[in-house]
């Protein structure tokens, strides 16, 4: 760790440390020990037989050695940041805390794998608590090239609902922003953008600093599409499983799905369902409405929580995502569908059917 306290409850930095004095850990009181190694920057450390659980050993050079590196660069950027700062009511330090304009902001860079549930309690502990949390991966957890479901809990959002990917290239000394997520998850198109640290802060969201590359650029047109379900339909596949049920129980086959299934959506990779299948649940649930009959905003989020409960709907695991937010791709659907004539815009957020699939 890079911080403690001494016999005052004053906080030291290890880049202050003085010899001949006593200085203890900020969450447990225990006695530290002083390091000034080769391999690591200079920190404290709790002697052998400690069992604090809240500034625990282990840290590898890259985890201290990034977390120092994002510190000097917010204070550079004369940002009000704390480094290693304990939280008491969350039991937890993230390794910067940032007061922005009395926004306060926990990062975490997270360079050895943890589970989806650690991810999802750390998130919305600090989200309760009235903080907001950025997740930045390390060399182990990044993406290459394609993003799983793991890197989906790692997922941050803005104001103005944009979605970032954070991770550091801690030897090229830069943070690599993924963001402009679309279409589905099997085939999610993202551009990445890398803003170097000798650089300002503003160009983190800013346009200022050009995009790299365009990664999943080909988009499979109809017939590709139908090619892959055909395919997909002579194994079994689980997570299609119920697709292909649901196709044939509506007296349907690959060849007779309608020409709104194959539209791709720009926020559909914020559902985990296999996206044909959410689609035509979607149109068989239209089908009930008679034709000019409302259908309202307030109707379809209640639809779609009963597919959640009935699980045949499923959305990425996302804990700095509002929830309503995840809804976003049905009602871009939505308004597919009026650009094919399916259904038809009568009001804000209202619409009739007027044709069948």
């Amino acid at each position: 760790m890079f911080i403690a306290i001494d016999k005052q409850h004053n906080i030291i930095k290890a880049s202050d440390y003085r010899n001949n004095k006593e200085y203890f850990c900020p969450a447990c009181k225990e006695e530290l020990i002083f390091k000034n190694g080769s391999i690591y920057q200079s920190h404290f450390s709790h002697k052998n037989n400690s069992d604090c659980q809240t500034f625990s050993e282990g840290e590898t050079p890259e985890h201290m050695e990034g977390k120092l590196l994002l510190y000097k660069w917010f204070k550079k950027e004369k940002i009000e940041v704390q480094l290693e700062a304990f939280l008491p009511a969350l039991k937890q330090r993230p390794d910067l805390l940032i007061d922005n304009k009395g926004t306060n902001i926990a990062i975490e860079y997270q360079c050895s794998p943890i589970s989806k549930e650690t991810i999802i309690s750390r998130t919305r502990g600090y989200n309760i608590n009235g903080y907001n949390v950025f997740w930045i991966l390390g060399q182990k957890l990044k993406v290459l090239e394609k993003i799983n479901t793991k890197h989906f809990s790692y997922i941050s959002t803005d104001s103005r609902e944009r979605y970032y990917l954070f991770q550091l290239d801690q030897k090229r000394r830069r943070l690599e922003i993924l963001s402009d997520f679309s279409g589905s998850q099997s085939e999610l198109h993202y551009t990445i953008k890398s803003v170097s640290v000798s650089s300002t802060l503003k160009d983190v969201f800013g346009d200022s600093v050009n995009k790299e590359r365009s990664v999943h650029d080909n988009k499979k047109n109809k017939e590709e599409q139908k090619e892959y379900l055909y395919q997909r339909s002579f194994y079994k596949h689980e997570k299609s499983r119920f697709f292909f049920e649901l196709m044939y129980k509506s007296g349907l086959s690959v060849e007779s799905l309608p020409d709104s299934i194959f539209c791709i959506v720009r926020s559909e990779w914020m559902i985990a369902t296999f996206s044909y299948q959410w689609k035509l649940l979607m149109l068989i649930w239209l089908e009930e409405f008679e034709p000019y009959q409302v259908i309202t905003k307030n109707v379809l989020v209640r639809k779609i929580k009963e597919w959640e409960t009935e699980k045949v709907v499923a959305f990425q695991i996302m804990p700095n995502v509002n929830t309503a937010n995840l809804y976003r791709p049905f009602f871009e659907y939505i308004e597919a569908l009026c650009k094919n004539e399916i259904i038809k815009k009568v009001g804000d957020e209202k619409w009739v059917r007027y044709k069948g699939r």
